[in-house]
């Protein structure tokens, strides 16, 4: 499709962990697909050692994929990127930027905004030095900041500000997508909604396309368009974000959902939640049936023995449960 700007399909991820002389694979992406459209937010949700931050990594080509293709749409060709080696990728890195959780930690801590700024640019080949300049100043007022903030280091701003940055070093290569990983979970309550109007901001003007992984489901229902549910390394669960949360149909979905506090009092005390038993289980040993199976409060033997497919139960909305 014309306006599709990434196709993922079938993504897989293993790693080979050494531990005491012995080696195992670790699963962290077990054949994730989806696609993203130009100007939309998808966001990511699951709990911690789901896949959703190798997903990332792994579309930016910070980590190489295992078997799977992700076809980016830009110039337009359709480029499988996930075929391309570092040095073929390069021209195309542009397209995909990434930010990420902790920005003090992205940011090298002995150069000034300008360089850190001058040096992508530079990097990219894009254009001369007054245009560079020109160029520079141009983005770090997009994202809220002032001129005489280049020239002061990143330990020199606070938390909100520094992510600020991290967007401004993304924008400025005017990509298709930026990957964003946990971009406000560090930060106050009150800054998170500065980057997150910002983010949407930029979205308005320059058409961007973002995917957005977070553990706050609150966050991912105002800034998405759609919601992926990640767990084990599988995609659960896909629809709009309005049918995920009016209409979850996966248990974990549900149980991810219940665990969102309400602001009435009275109301969250008598609310049914759904507590799950047990715990993930270990990404070296993926099993037969459902990943899902052993925490599931409405498992039957068949869920133990085959693995659900995944069905569109209705429009766009798809769910990996024999149940649903």
């Amino acid at each position: 499709m014309k306006d599709t700007v990434l196709e993922v399909k079938d993504i897989k991820k293993e790693f080979v962990v050494s531990r005491f002389g012995r080696k195992k694979k670790i699963y962290a992406l077990n054949g994730v697909s989806f696609d993203l459209k130009k100007g939309e937010v998808l966001g990511i949700v699951g709990e911690s050692g789901c896949g959703k931050t190798t997903l990332g990594r792994v579309i930016s080509k910070i980590y190489e994929p295992t078997s799977g293709e992700c076809i980016l749409n830009v110039e337009g060709k359709e480029i499988d990127i996930a075929k391309l080696d570092e040095k073929k990728f390069r021209s195309y890195r542009k397209y995909i930027q990434m930010i990420f959780q902790d920005p003090f930690a992205s940011l090298n801590p002995r150069l000034t905004i300008y360089t850190t700024l001058y040096d992508v640019l530079k990097a990219h080949g894009i254009g001369n030095k007054d245009y560079r300049n020109e160029l520079i100043e141009k983005t770090i007022k997009e994202v809220g900041l002032e001129n005489y903030h280049l020239f002061r280091y990143p330990h020199e701003f606070s938390g909100g500000q520094r992510q600020r940055i991290s967007i401004a070093r993304a924008l400025i290569l005017n990509p298709d997508i930026i990957i964003a990983d946990e971009p406000v979970s560090a930060l106050d309550v009150s800054i998170q909604s500065q980057i997150i109007n910002l983010m949407l901001d930029i979205r308005e003007k320059f058409g961007v396309s973002y995917i957005f992984i977070s553990h706050d489901i609150s966050v991912v229902r105002y800034i998405s368009d759609k919601v992926m549910v990640m767990y084990l390394g599988f995609a659960v669960e896909k629809a709009p974000v309005d049918v995920l949360f009016d209409r979850p149909l996966h248990p974990y979905t549900k149980a991810l959902l219940s665990a969102i506090l309400t602001p009435d009092p009275k109301k969250e005390r008598t609310r049914k939640k759904m507590i799950l038993q047990g715990d993930v289980p270990d990404p070296s040993k993926i099993p037969m049936g459902c990943v899902f199976a052993d925490r599931c409060p409405i498992k039957k033997d068949i869920c133990e023995k085959v693995k659900p497919e995944e069905r569109e139960i209705e429009k766009d909305h798809f769910v990996s449960c024999h149940f649903a």
